[in-house]
Order: structure tokens, then sequence, then C-alpha cells
């Protein structure tokens, strides 16, 4: 470059008043104190709906900086009232009266402005660094910028669907249902049934314990009586005694112990095909109660909550801000606390104990499918966030909430491939919207009233905390698309293929120190932005985009998670849905280091000798690990070779991979293994210690964990993937 050459700096100016500064940064915390111009001062305060708004900011009619738009459009979020009738608050400054230096985010320092959503890769990386040689600014020439009316839209209002569920979430948050809906008595034991009910919901029990079908129940009583008449002395029988069926008995019981609303409700969805489909739905506001009367549960209550008010012992301020914190169960985690700030009311008059958080965590996932799929059924069962992880394994702690059938069923051949993966996932949240329909009215009315043990009326706020199933269930619910060919593999984030195998990694989850530190909602959009992952600030530009929708692999249309009350507010369900390990590992990770390693040691049929005494030993390895005291050990299989992972399970995969890595450390294994790596120029000690590694993160994933173990373990984790990469 020639030393006479000049370079133009980067001019960014003021939309209002037209000053030209350095940075981004600089001229972001001059939009705070900028004035209107003379000509906008008499203005009146304007009244916006969300969606109004933003389509006239598109047009270039509103610019999201003047002082007056800014105050009505903030004002309105925070009103409960319908927004027709919104108003800004009367004791609003207007411009008249606003004086130079008033500041919208009162008590924020500049260097802590919201800066704008976009990236800002020629920003300086000190707002104090000067300019030019002198401490003045350097005279720039004049030039027309075209200023984009939707970079107004990044930089100022937040995502429409962040302005949608903040408006839901408060309206809902000092809500109180009706007394009509509160239980008129706690559930009781009935106090005496007859023996003949005794002995009949025990044959009920048994029929449904061995598997009986409706009719066997009916046919065993048939039996009985028809002895009975012929001869009295085999079971004695009172004449003039009811019909009894096993409807009969069971309607019986269900008013003697007062579970008639237990019963699931039948609803119809007609598809977009023409289609109708059946849903069972239960009523949940019958099943939270029901649960929380269950005995099991009260007593499985994690150890980190306050029974009383299902809310965590330890302040929310000290155990995040403690390192040697354990992570673990779910309510040492950001999420439970952000959830109860978010839904409870936080009025200090509020007696804790009588109004309690109500987190839930949700299961969906496809099961009883038969050898060609048709057979299958989705249950979405849920629990309570406040049991501790043990309890979740027990069936007592969860209900059952409705059941998706298979949407497959009638479809061309076997019920595949007759309608796109959108299509599929447009219909399955259809059904999902009329399956979570009962705790989506309890949402809206406020909440369950529950009769405590003291007797007390106990209202209950639900909170949706997460949900937990499969990877292809997952991607499901946050519409992500189930295919290899996607741009982006990973619904979290933004990462391409490409990406994914680069390092360092493009994405990272931010601390909650970096959250905490944010004082506006948009700094949070745009951390999260910066941190390469998926919040409603990109969903909602996927609605009204489909090509960035599909670069970023997602489906544009609504869910019915935008009219629940989800714990995550910036990242919705996206955020909620955590990844499991059980397909991660057994069916991803374990498998495909098992494949390499084959193909180490011999591509395809080759090597077969080695191969053959690996597959040999491997029977001595089985027999001494299953004979082991350690119990925590994946079940092993040897069906068809030690590397034939076609016929075998995730949990089997896992339990063979293990095998192999203990094989690997004994001299004879290590005999057969590293020869074949030397081979190959693969080092077998770094490709063995990769092996274990793999397998002491996985402990390390399941098992609680100290704060800054977790905060440190991020780096450890990159190198990991970098050396399977490798391998």
């Amino acid at each position: 470059m020639s030393k006479n050459k000049t370079v133009k700096p980067t001019v960014h100016r003021c939309i209002n008043c037209g000053v030209g500064f350095g940075t981004l940064r600089q001229r972001n915390s001059h939009y705070n104190h900028c004035i209107l111009e003379e000509d906008d001062a008499n203005v009146p305060l304007q009244n916006y709906t969300v969606g109004e708004f933003n389509r006239q900011v598109a047009r270039g009619n509103i610019t999201p900086h003047q002082l007056h738009f800014g105050l009505a459009y903030n004002a309105q979020l925070r009103d409960p009232g319908p927004i027709s009738q919104q108003h800004p608050p009367a004791d609003v400054p207007t411009e008249e009266d606003t004086p130079a230096d008033f500041n919208v985010f009162e008590g924020v320092d500049e260097d802590e402005m919201p800066p704008p959503l976009q990236r800002d890769d020629d920003a300086d990386s000190s707002d104090d660094e000067d300019f030019g040689e002198d401490d003045s600014q350097p005279e720039c020439e004049e030039e027309d910028m075209n200023l984009d009316a939707d970079s107004f839209i990044s930089e100022s209002a937040l995502p429409s669907m962040f302005n949608d569920a903040s408006m839901l979430y408060e309206s809902r948050k000092a809500k109180v249902p009706s007394d009509d809906s509160k239980p008129r008595c706690r559930k009781q034991l009935p106090g005496e049934l007859s023996y003949t009910f005794i002995a009949l919901g025990h044959l009920v029990e048994l029929c449904n314990k061995h598997g009986g079908s409706k009719t066997m129940f009916d046919d065993i009583v048939k039996y009985i009586f028809g002895w009975t008449k012929k001869k009295p002395d085999i079971f004695k029988s009172t004449p003039g005694m009811p019909k009894y069926t096993r409807e009969f008995v069971i309607e019986t019981l269900e008013e003697e112990f007062q579970s008639t609303d237990m019963k699931p409700v039948r609803h119809d969805v007609r598809l977009h095909d023409g289609r109708i489909v059946t849903l069972p739905v239960f009523d949940w506001a019958a099943q939270a109660r029901d649960l929380l009367d269950e005995p099991f549960v009260q007593e499985h209550i994690s150890s980190g909550i306050d029974k009383n008010t299902f809310r965590p012992i330890v302040a929310p301020e000290i155990h995040e801000n403690d390192p040697n914190a354990i992570i673990g169960d779910k309510h040492t985690g950001y999420l439970y606390q952000k959830a109860i700030d978010l839904h409870c009311p936080s009025d200090p008059n509020v007696d804790p104990e009588l109004v309690r958080p109500l987190p839930i965590i949700i299961h969906i996932d496809k099961s009883h499918a038969d050898l060609f799929g048709n057979l299958c059924l989705t249950p979405i069962q849920w629990s309570f966030a406040m049991i501790d992880n043990d309890a979740q394994y027990n069936i007592k702690a969860w209900r059952v909430m409705a059941y998706i059938p298979n949407l497959s069923a009638g479809k061309g051949i076997d019920g595949k491939k007759t309608n796109s993966g959108a299509m599929n996932r447009r219909y399955f949240h259809q059904c999902l919207s009329v399956a979570m329909s009962s705790f989506q009215q309890h949402y809206d009315k406020g909440g369950i009233w529950w009769i405590n043990p003291a007797g007390q009326y106990v209202l209950l706020k639900p909170i949706l905390l997460m949900s937990i199933g499969d990877t292809v269930g997952q991607n499901e619910l946050v519409n992500h698309f189930n295919n290899y060919r996607a741009n982006c593999l990973a619904k979290d984030c933004r990462c391409s293929q490409k990406d994914i195998i680069t390092w360092p990694c493009q994405c990272w989850w931010p601390l909650w120190q970096e959250i905490n530190q944010c004082s506006h909602p948009s700094e949070v959009f745009r951390l999260y932005d910066e941190c390469g992952l998926v919040s409603l600030e990109h969903l909602s530009r996927a609605m009204g985009d489909e090509e960035y929708a599909a670069s970023i692999s997602k489906d544009p249309f609504d869910t019915v998670w935008q009219h629940l009350p989800l714990a995550d507010e910036f990242l919705g369900m996206v955020g909620m849905t955590p990844q499991e390990f059980l397909h991660v590992g057994g069916s991803g990770l374990y498998k495909h280091c098992l494949v390499a390693i084959r193909e180490i040691v011999g591509p395809n049929q080759s090597n077969s000798l080695v191969k053959g005494q690996i597959n040999k030993v491997f029977i001595d390895v089985k027999f001494g690990l299953e004979h082991n005291s350690e119990r925590d050990i994946s079940r092993m299989s040897n069906r068809k070779g030690f590397f034939n992972h076609a016929s075998l399970t995730s949990e089997e995969v896992r339990g063979n991979f293990f095998a192999m890595v203990v094989l690997m450390h004994t001299t004879y294994g290590a005999s057969l293994f590293e020869p074949c790596f030397r081979m190959r120029n693969i080092n077998f000690i770094q490709a063995r210690t990769t092996c274990l590694m793999l397998l002491a993160w996985e402990r390390f994933y399941l098992d609680p964990q100290r704060r800054k173990d977790i905060e440190a373990s991020f780096k450890a984790t990159q190198r990991l993937q970098k050396r399977i990469y490798k391998l």
C-alpha cells in the first residue's frame, strides 16, 4: 500500500441528528440520549400493537429510536390490560418536558447500554480508543448512507415471539383461577368396601397383571356366578345381585375413590389432508392433584427443595455465584429459579406456602412399535421437576397427559414416503396442540387449586421446565429438520456441517454470570447471537423468511409452545430440550468408533484371522466383566461377532465398546491391535487413550459435578472432539 494513500474511516451516523461516530457502540449509546428534531416535537404519543409497530418500522414510517414511540411501546409491553386499550402511562415524559440528558435505561452506564443484535465485526475492541492520532474527531466526507429499515428492527425492537411471550407471561402471572375450580375436599380413601368389590377389584388387578383382555374379566365373573347357581356350596351368592361386569366394577370403584375426573376425554382432530384422528386427553389438573397426594412423591421431593414452597432452599444468588456448588438435579440449574421469577408473583405480601410454582418435565417418544412400524403410539408423559432423579425411574412418579396415535397409518405402503417431512411435522404439531390443551387451559385460568395435607387451599402456578426424549423427537418438537443433509445438524446452534468439525468450536453456551450482567433483553439476544445459538430472535425472523428458516434448518410455522409457560424466555423450547446420550452414544459415537477400529484392523472382510482372535477372546472378557462385583456395567453381546453392531441395541453397543477398551489395555489385546494401527501410521496408545477419554467424558456428563469443573470442561470436550475426528 502506498504511504501517500489515505484510507477513509467508516462513519456511523445517528439517524436523528446525523452526528458521526467511529464505532457502532458509540453511536448506539448516543441513541439513548439523542433528542428528536424540532419538527417531530409535536407528534403525539402513538399506540401500537407489537405486529403493527414492526410493520410501521419495516415500511420506514417509524424510527424505533424516537422517544415518543419507544416509551409508548415499552409501556404496552408492561401493561397487563388488553392491547387495544393500552396507552402510555400519564407520568411518562413527552418530548417537550424531557431534559436533554434523559436516559431511557436510567441507572445504566453508557458503556453498558444495550448494543444492537447484529454482529459488529468492524467495531473497535475498546470504546475509549482514539479514532485518529489526536483526541479530536477527524473531518469526514459527507456521504449518503443507505439505511435499511430492517436494521432498525434488529437493533432496537425485540423479537416478536419474545414480546408476545412476555405479554402472555405477565397477564397470567398475577391471574388467579375462580373459586369454582377449587376441589370440594381432599381426596380420602373410602371407609368400607364390600368384600364383593374388594374381590372383584383384586380380579381386575390380576387380569391386568397377566395381560388379560377386557372380556376375560367378564367371562371369569360369569363362570363364578354361573356355578354358584348350580351348586351354591362352591360360591355363596345373593339373589337379585347386580350383573358384575368389568365396566360396572371400575365405575363403582371410581365413585368410591373419587377418581371419576381421571377419565380421558376423546378429541377428534381433522388433519390438513382431511383425515380424522382421535386423541384421548386427560384432565391435567385432576392428575396433578392426584400425583401430589401420592405419598411416594412427597417422600422423594429433592433435598434441595423446600417441601412447603417447592422453591430451592439455597438462594439463587448464592448458588449461582458459588464455584463449588453441585450441579446435578434439576433445581440446581439456571432455568428452575428463572422460571419461578418469570411465572410466579413476586409480591412480598404473597405467602410462598399458599402460592407455589409447579414445574413439570414432559417425555415424548414413540413406543409400542411392531415389526413394520404401524402399531406405534406416542404417549405424552409428565412428572414434577422437584422430585429427585431416583424417583423418576419409578412409574408412580409419572402420569399420562395424552396419547397421539400413529399419524402414518393408512398412508401408502406401510404408511411411509407419502408426505414430506415438513408436512409430517405439521400434522404432529397439530395433534400436539390438542394433546396439551388441558395443560394450556389451566394455565390460562391462572393455575390450579390444591388442598395440602394441612387442609389449606394452595394456588399452583404450572411451569414447563423441560422436555426429555430422543434426538429425533426433540427435533420434531422445535421444528428442526430430521435430515443428515440439513445445513444445521444441531437444533441448538447455527453451525453448518463444516463448522461442526472445526476447532475451536464456533458456538458455545454462555455462563449465568454473562447473562446476569445484561441489563436489557436486547443484550441477552445479542449474547446468544454471538455465541452462535438459536434464540427467539432467529425463530421470529424465520417465521417471515422461509429462505432464512431453511438456512437454520427450521420449519416456519406456529407451535403450541408459544402459548405455554416456558421456563426459557430467550431460547424458547430450543433451550429446554436437552440432548440425550442413549442414541448419541450407543447409536452414534460408540458405534462409529467401533466401525473405525474395525476398519483399522482390516477393511471389509480382510484380516479375518485377527478379527476372529478378537471375537474369541471377547467371550472371556465378557464373562469376566459380568462376574465382576461392579454392577454398573452395560449389557454386552457377542451375537454375530464382536464388531457386528447391526443387530445390537444402543446399550449393547456401549457395553461392547467398554469391553473393547478393556481388551485394548491387556497385554494380549495390545498385541492384537497394535500391529494393525502401526501399519496405518496411527498411534495405538493415543487411540486407546481417546476411547478411554470418551467413556470418562460420559461418566462426567451423567454424574453431578461442581460448577467450576463444568465450566473448565469445555476446552477438554473440544480436545476430545478433535481426537475422535482424527481417529
